[in-house]
């Protein structure tokens, strides 16, 4: 009862090579996923800033129009 193992030994190997890829996929999707989730993040940051910018140029804006209509006018 004790046959050759080679046959079920290649087996094992070839379906952990099977294994092997598929994690190998997964992981780089993984990676893909975290790439996307920091340019995310990034693309956050710069709203936040741009919108920031956006608020500072309209007070400015508004604190000019103020100064502008306090003038005397002759």
């Amino acid at each position: 009862a004790g046959g050759d193992p080679t046959g079920q030994l290649q087996s094992a190997v070839t379906e952990i090579d099977e294994m092997l890829d598929l994690m190998r996929q997964i992981l780089a999707e993984m990676e893909d996923l975290a790439k996307f989730n920091e340019l995310r993040e990034e693309l956050r940051k710069m709203i936040s800033a741009q919108q920031d910018v956006r608020d500072g140029t309209q007070q400015q804006l508004e604190d000019l129009l103020k100064k502008l209509q306090d003038l005397p006018i002759d």
